[in-house]
């Protein structure tokens, strides 16, 4: 049904004789259905199930019309929902697409700091093994220049010999005792 014949229906159902309707029965057996005011009766010589349809009718079709109106506005509420909500989805796949390329970016980034990390343990190790032989070797050179210092101990102050001068300002001019 099409918004036209819908107004029709409810422009006839307007126009009718003013409610509520009721059926009675008519002096010869037949029913009669009424308004408000009985004369003239809305519709005679019926039967019983036909007086009491048509006595209903005007209430039954202006609920029936009330209904679709508010199932056409809920449908039209839904619509424009669901237009929302598609426009809701759409940014939202907007959003994930960059999500997804931002989270490529990143685990790019974590594997080059992992590398990063890898390589940076790696001479971590290496130059403190370097520093711990470096150490023991300072500690040998240390030990030569002091037997070095014994030996060529002067005698006397101010005997010093050149090689004894050289083992002491080594040893940042630690005199030997």
């Amino acid at each position: 049904m099409d918004q036209k014949q819908f107004d029709a229906i409810k422009e006839r159902t307007k126009n009718t004789t003013e409610g509520p309707w009721e059926m009675r029965a008519s002096f010869d057996g037949d029913y009669v259905v009424v308004g408000e005011n009985p004369i003239p009766p809305i519709a005679t010589y019926l039967f019983d199930y036909d007086a009491e349809f048509i006595a209903h009718a005007r209430e039954d079709v202006q609920a029936l019309v009330a209904e679709v109106e508010r199932l056409k506005a809920d449908r039209d509420r839904w619509f424009k929902r669901e237009s929302s909500l598609q426009k809701e989805i759409e940014r939202l796949q907007v959003i994930e697409i960059e999500t997804d390329s931002k989270l490529c970016e990143q685990k790019k980034e974590i594997e080059q700091l992992q590398k990063s990390i890898t390589w940076y343990d790696h001479e971590h190790s290496r130059l403190h093994n370097i520093g711990a032989e470096t150490a023991l070797e300072n500690e040998r050179l240390r030990e030569a220049l002091t037997k070095i210092m014994e030996a060529e101990a002067p005698i006397m102050e101010g005997w010093e010999t050149s090689t004894y001068e050289i083992a002491r300002q080594a040893l940042g001019g630690d005199a030997h005792e």
